[in-house]
């Protein structure tokens, strides 16, 4: 009777150790599916570390030919004001020769005015007095046009520091992709550290899921920082290329606006010149004429005998009339000069003030520019301020985002798929993890 008894109590222990057995082996398939899901989720991980390497990488190279390309540009146009600047000295040392000349001729009328008669000298006087005053004007000028030599090496130095601060954003820049590459070399040695950590003696018989499903999810907060610290830096980088194309826009329409105000003033200056240079021409002609019409009567004074009195007053009263005729000539030459000259005056001061209003016009476009890119900024910064356009095209992106978000974790459950058929997400992966340690606390 006791053989039987044994026999039936130790096949029921053999179907226990078969059970057992398979029990086991379950666990056992389910734990190399686990490992063959993290290292699945590894390789993943690992490619899109790469990726943002390999985009951090290509970002600096596009920054630092940037920053080659300003500092050529700024070259370029130092080498352009300097040009510019020379150049204007030698119109001013032209200018300066100019005046140089007008004062000896002046010296010459005066000099040729001391041995005419008191009344032309008196006239002559009056000339040399206005053409004294014409010669104040053009010193005038001359300081004028050193004063905009002053504001256009103003205007560099700023363009100079605007392109320092350029070179400060794009630095700056730069160690941001430095921090995200030291970022990205600390999460792949977090996996290698997830990979290659043995399991604990104490742990529990689904320790190893645990820890790789916490890892997971630890290293996928890292990676949403990681995109979201990019996308900052992506829309920073924006901002700074638009900031930097306005400032070009800006300093071309600087350049082009001071090549037509400078082109404007060499006009004006040409044309001031030339009037100067007509009227003492008029008046060199006149004193000639009025010297050779005194040396021809003074010779037909000495021709005519003592006996021809009425003869000479004659010719004295026709002198008399003649004189008279020049002097209204004389008179209307200048008057017409003069009013030349006023009507040019005012033709340059309409032309200062149509550059002025230009140049108004230049700073009110560059200011609301910068309140544009400011208001920008602002919705950049603040959401709840943005226009209900701005936020449809982000609710828009956001609708997106979700579905490339959706389209990952289907990838993911379908890599889960093909390792189990039986697993159909990872809801399933977790209640059968549960499953697993409790019957390891029964078995116990």
């Amino acid at each position: 009777m006791c053989e039987p008894s044994v026999f039936e109590d130790l096949k029921t222990k053999y179907q226990q150790l078969q059970v057992e057995c398979e029990q086991v082996n379950q666990h056992l398939h389910d734990y190399r599916r686990q490992i063959k899901i993290a290292q699945t989720l590894e390789a993943e991980y690992q490619e899109e570390i790469r990726l943002l390497q390999s985009q951090g990488t290509l970002e600096a190279q596009k920054l630092k030919e940037k920053v080659h390309q300003l500092e050529e540009s700024i070259v370029e146009l130092k080498s352009s004001h300097n040009e510019r600047i020379e150049n204007l000295e030698k119109e001013l040392a032209k200018k300066e020769e100019e005046i140089d000349g007008l004062k000896k001729e002046l010296k010459d009328v005066e000099k040729l005015s001391q041995s005419q008669n008191p009344e032309s000298d008196s006239k002559l006087l009056d000339q040399i007095s206005k053409l004294e005053q014409l010669n104040f004007d053009l010193n005038e000028k001359l300081c004028e046009l050193e004063q905009s030599l002053e504001s256009s090496e103003q205007k560099n130095a700023t363009l100079q520091e605007t392109s320092r601060l350029q070179r400060q954003e794009l630095a700056e820049a730069n160690i941001l992709l430095e921090n995200l590459k030291d970022e990205n070399l600390a999460i792949k040695s977090q996996l290698d550290m997830v990979t290659s950590k043995p399991l604990d003696d104490k742990s529990q018989g689904n320790s190893l899921f645990a820890e790789v499903d916490d890892r997971r999810v630890q290293l996928q907060q890292n990676m949403n920082t990681m995109k979201s610290q990019y996308l900052e830096m992506k829309r920073e980088r924006a901002s700074y290329l638009k900031q930097i194309r306005a400032l070009r826009n800006e300093n071309v329409e600087l350049m082009a606006k001071m090549e037509a105000e400078i082109k404007g003033r060499q006009e004006d200056e040409e044309m001031i010149s030339e009037t100067y240079k007509n009227q003492i021409n008029a008046l060199n002609e006149l004193i000639a004429s009025y010297q050779k019409e005194r040396e021809s009567c003074n010779l037909n004074l000495k021709d005519v005998p003592p006996s021809a009195s009425g003869m000479m007053k004659y010719f004295d009263n026709m002198l008399a009339m003649k004189n008279k005729e020049m002097e209204d000539l004389r008179q209307l030459l200048s008057s017409a000069s003069l009013n030349t000259i006023t009507q040019r005056h005012n033709l340059i001061e309409a032309q200062r003030e149509i550059r002025k209003n230009n140049l108004e016009i230049l700073q009110l476009k560059n200011e609301i520019g910068q309140l544009n890119m400011k208001i920008e900024e602002m919705q950049m910064v603040s959401p709840t301020e943005k226009t209900p356009e701005i936020k449809q095209i982000e609710e828009i992106k956001n609708v997106n985002k979700t579905n490339k978000e959706n389209e990952g974790d289907k990838n993911v459950q379908f890599s889960e798929d093909t390792l189990d058929p039986k697993v159909t997400d990872r809801k399933k992966l977790r209640k059968n993890a549960k499953t697993f340690v409790l019957q390891s606390i029964h078995y116990d």
